[in-house]
């Protein structure tokens, strides 16, 4: 049967020859229009490339479509343009080529191979045997036959056939002629100098020429540094040059007379090196034996011109011998003494100077009576003193320190313990102990408990601290107990879990330790600053913590 695709020879000739004109028709314009495109990539290439150099545009008269130019030597970018006529009237939209025929349906697939037999049914079971005949040599009747098993499943149905190929899709209508030329009314005009240009900034922002446009040629390089300002340096360069004079100075130096000053020093110079001023000639303070004096000395130290040309013939203020005799004045004195009158007057209240005792001493043959002191000692005070004293007295003898009701170190059993003592311990007092160890029976009025207050949400419960803690959750917790007394000492403390004001429901992690009655840790009180107390004890050094819950939702 012949497929509807086909049509009469004469109708499908004309359809063909419309469809290859509007074919054509169309090609042409895409061409044109990729002349173009190409035009105007190549102008904006231009501008793109010279952007950073452009200093001025200028317009002219032109083919339109021409690329734009760049003269480097002046930095002016000319753009020609052609006076643009007025848009011709749009182009009779083609007619739809027509739509191409459906394909032909494909083929069936193939029947599905048939499924395999079925097994081979049982057997049935064996007929009664017959009665015997008359004659008990023939045999009964065959029982009847067992049924027929079950049939195989049908195979699966085989694929469905490709779709035939679809039909050519039919050609797009030609391409409307071109509209004449317009008046150039409202468009862009050489004439003008881009005046007539709606928005200069967006103009060069399109052209992508960035701030060029505007900028003084004074901010670009000069010939001398470059051609492109990409190659002058720039702040914060490291250039590398050859020799540079400079007829100025350097922030502020001038360079040739630092670098004279420079020959004239020594290479490596340090006036701080010890060697260095010690070559130069200095006294340096080692080879001074008395160094503190040298620095000491004042010009009073010296002696004068009438005490000799040297110190050393001076008399020394700590005194000395005189070699030659000592003439004074009449009238002048010696250390407030009229020497002259010393030859004629006795200084004692005896009649003569023979009756006075020599300053080397001598046996007095009187009492002598003082309203002072002999040697700095007022020695009637000292009598008076002495008589008090039991002749022979020894306060270091061990004896008369017993007798004097002394505690000798001989009567303790631990004489440093007791010179340790640094606290008072009447009844009165209050001592404070680290760890003390009653070996007896301790009975107390009263005793008070240590109370340490916890933070966090990993609280380490530290039995040296008290024994009694409380802890306002923030997070879940999770504790550990430390440093409990050594096994064989029993130690519990308790200790009040508080939940934060916004009634969080926070829970607690209780050490793997720790055993509560039925081996259940107790559930928190989970509304706001609800307040739970449990006691933990243990005996063997913290390796069994047996836990207990005092009260909970206390207020």
């Amino acid at each position: 049967m012949a497929s509807s695709f086909y049509s009469n020879s004469g109708t499908a000739s004309s359809t063909t020859a419309s469809v290859t004109a509007s074919k054509t028709a169309a090609e042409t314009a895409a061409t044109n229009a990729a002349a173009s495109a190409t035009a105007a990539a190549s102008s904006a290439t231009a501008a793109e490339q010279h952007k950073n150099t452009i200093t001025s545009l200028t317009a002219a008269t032109g083919a339109a479509g021409s690329n734009a130019s760049f003269n480097s030597s002046t930095g002016v970018l000319t753009v020609p343009r052609g006076n643009t006529g007025a848009a011709g009237p749009t182009g009779a939209t083609g007619s739809t080529g027509p739509a191409g025929a459906t394909g032909a349906a494909g083929p069936q697939g193939p029947t599905g191979s048939q499924g395999a037999t079925g097994p081979q049914g049982a057997t049935g079971p064996a007929g009664p045997t017959g009665a015997t005949g008359a004659d008990s040599t023939v045999a009964g009747p065959t029982g009847p036959q067992g049924s027929t098993g079950l049939t195989g499943a049908t195979g699966a149905t085989g694929p469905q056939g490709a779709t035939g190929p679809q039909g050519p899709q039919g050609e797009t209508g030609a391409q409307g002629p071109q509209g004449a030329a317009g008046s150039g009314s409202g468009d862009l005009l050489a004439s003008n100098n881009l005046s007539d240009v709606a928005s200069a900034a967006t103009a060069r922002t399109n052209l992508g020429l960035g701030t060029a446009a505007t900028t003084a040629a004074t901010a670009y390089a000069t010939a001398a540094q470059g051609a492109l300002a990409g190659t002058a340096v720039q702040p914060n360069d490291s250039p590398s040059f050859g020799s540079i004079t400079v007829s100025g100075n350097v922030d502020g130096r001038d360079i040739a007379a630092d670098g004279t000053k420079l020959d004239g020093i020594e290479a490596a110079a340090d006036v701080t090196d010890a060697a260095n001023v010690t070559a130069s000639g200095a006294l340096m303070d080692s080879e001074v034996t008395n160094l503190a004096q040298v620095k000491a000395f004042d010009s009073s130290d010296y002696a004068t011109a009438a005490q000799g040309t040297l110190a050393t013939n001076a008399l020394p203020k700590a005194g000395g011998t005189m070699t030659g005799d000592i003439v004074f004045n009449s009238g002048q004195t010696f250390d407030g003494v009229d020497v002259s009158a010393l030859n004629t007057t006795a200084t004692s209240a005896n009649t003569t100077a023979n009756a006075a005792l020599p300053k080397s001493g001598g046996a007095m043959t009187g009492a002598i009576t003082t309203n002072s002191t002999f040697d700095g000692r007022d020695v009637a005070t000292d009598g008076t003193k002495l008589d008090g004293i039991e002749a022979g007295a020894d306060v270091t003898d061990a004896t008369n320190v017993t007798a004097a009701g002394a505690l000798m170190d001989s009567e303790l059993a631990s004489v440093a313990s007791v010179k340790a003592i640094n606290q008072g311990l009447a009844t009165t007092d209050s001592p404070t102990f680290a760890s003390p160890n009653v070996t007896g029976e301790f009975k107390a009025a009263s005793y008070n408990e240590t109370y340490a207050a916890l933070s966090g949400t990993s609280p380490a419960v530290n039995c040296h601290n008290g024994n009694s803690f409380s802890l306002v959750l923030s997070g879940n917790t999770t504790f550990t107990f430390s440093n409990p007394p050594a096994s064989g000492t029993a130690y519990s403390f308790s200790i009040e879990i508080i939940q934060d004001s916004g009634g969080s429901g926070y829970s607690v992690t209780w050490p793997s330790s720790v055993d509560f009655p039925s081996a259940t840790a107790p559930t928190l009180t989970a509304a706001a600053n609800a307040k739970d107390v449990f006691v933990f004890n243990t005996r063997d050094g913290g390796t069994n913590w047996y836990g207990f819950t005092a009260g909970q939702a206390l207020g």
